[in-house]
Parts: structure tokens; sequence; C-alpha cells
């Protein structure tokens, strides 16, 4: 017989239970930072339908948003381009957080907002200044 320990039977099962333990504790100690970090996310805003875009603009201030001035030019791998299309230039002028405004179909636009770390755009349609809020999603930090 060589030197050193001799392991019985119930050895291998001891060891696998003090393993289960060990990652019980580690998710023990984990959870709670876990659920810290999914209630600090931030809940999105709801308008109801037909809101116009200076009533939710109202309420978004109100409630600590702000909006995010955009740049005249965006820029991406396909070159440099106005934010705004020519036919809503006077959404842009209007709105600074307009990241982008169409002209045709529901002439639509994406307003920037940021509340801490949380960036989010509301989607606007129709032509008319102001706008109606379409929907609002979550861009990063909700």
């Amino acid at each position: 017989m060589s030197a050193g320990r001799i392991r019985g039977p119930n050895t291998a099962g001891r060891a696998s239970a003090r393993g289960i333990r060990a990652v019980c504790s580690v998710i023990a100690l984990c959870a709670p930072l876990l659920a810290a970090s999914a209630t600090a996310a931030e809940r999105l805003p709801i308008f109801s339908k037909n809101t116009s875009y200076d009533q939710a603009r109202s309420s978004l201030v109100s409630l600590g948003w702000a909006p995010v001035a955009q740049a005249t030019q965006h820029c991406d791998a396909n070159g440099c381009y106005d934010r705004c299309a020519h036919g809503s230039a006077g959404r842009c002028e209007a709105y600074p957080e307009a990241e982008t405004c169409h002209e045709f179909g529901l002439a639509s636009c994406g307003m920037i907002w940021r509340r801490g770390g949380a960036l989010i755009e509301i989607r606007t349609f129709s032509a008319d200044v102001p706008p109606y809020v379409d929907r609002v999603q979550c861009r990063s930090g909700c």
C-alpha cells in the first residue's frame, strides 16, 4: 500500500457536498447585488395615446429627464448627412433633441432623452408641430 490517505466510500460524497455548499454561498452573496442592479434600472415613461410631444416633453422634464441636444450632422460608416430631412427642418429647430426626422410617410422623429445612466428615444409622428408620441424605447441603462 502506498503512503498517504486512504479514502473511504463516503469521502467523494463529502467533497461533493462541500462544493455544493460553496456554490450556494456564492449565490447567496451575489443575489442581493443582482437584485439591487435590476431595481436600479430606469423605468420607461408611459404616455397615453395621442399625447402631443410638447405635453410629453413637459412631463419628462418634471420627471427629471433632460433632452440630449444633437449635432446638426450625423456621421456613420456611410458618410455624413443632415440629421433632419429638408421638410423636417422646422421640427429639428424646435426640438434640438431630435436625432432624426423624416419628411415622408408618418414624418417620424427620434427624440433623445437622458436621466442618470439611462438613455431613451421618444418616437413621434406627424408633420405638424408639435408631433404626437408614438412610442418610447430604451437605448441604454433602462
